[in-house]
């Protein structure tokens, strides 16, 4: 909280600084390329009233769930740069481009990071009735049931985030699931 809270003053600072433009004079939108109820949804949704009630203009959280991201970061990229369409997203954003052909967005290029507003980690779980407690035991299960294990994901560029177990020489199968908002 008390990191959102900083990036809160951190942006209301850099509005501040821009107050000669009237910004913004209008609506602006955060685009989150995934589903909602997921981590960047959250996040766009706590900052949306908190950035409202700073600068006196209404925060609009637009969910666009497409190809793991790459249509809405897209649009972004392709908006005009007026500080009226910002892109709340998760950590495939840089990879997305290296993963698949077509991308036509740089992270680099086509972005100006304005902050981190959060981090929060990832976990790998398993049923218990697995038998495995740690990673190492997974490993080695893993090895010796090779393909036959799965492990469920939002798609290939999520899918990353199992490296410290690819790098160990398993393949287990991707089950992606499609998020539902309900």
């Amino acid at each position: 909280m008390r990191l959102l809270r900083f990036s809160l003053l951190l942006l209301l600072a850099v509005a501040l600084g821009a107050a000669a433009q009237a910004y913004p004079g209008k609506a602006v939108r955060i685009v989150v390329p995934s589903s909602p109820g997921g981590g960047s949804d959250l996040v766009a949704r706590l900052l949306a009233p908190q950035l409202a009630e700073a600068l006196g203009r209404p925060f609009i959280v637009e969910n666009r769930v497409t190809s793991g991201g790459i249509v809405a970061t897209q649009q972004v990229a392709e908006s005009l740069p007026d500080g009226y369409t910002l892109l709340v997203t998760f950590d495939t954003f840089a990879i997305n481009p290296f993963l698949f052909k077509g991308v036509q967005w740089d992270p680099v290029r086509d972005f100006a990071p304005v902050m981190q507003v959060c981090r929060y980690p990832q976990v790998l779980l398993v049923n218990p009735a697995l038998g495995v407690k740690t990673l190492q035991e997974f490993v080695a299960l893993a090895k010796r049931t090779g393909p036959q294990l799965n492990y469920g994901s939002a798609g290939p560029a999520s899918s990353r985030r199992c490296r410290c177990i690819t790098k160990a020489g398993v393949r287990p199968s991707r089950i992606s699931f499609r998020a539902r908002c309900r």
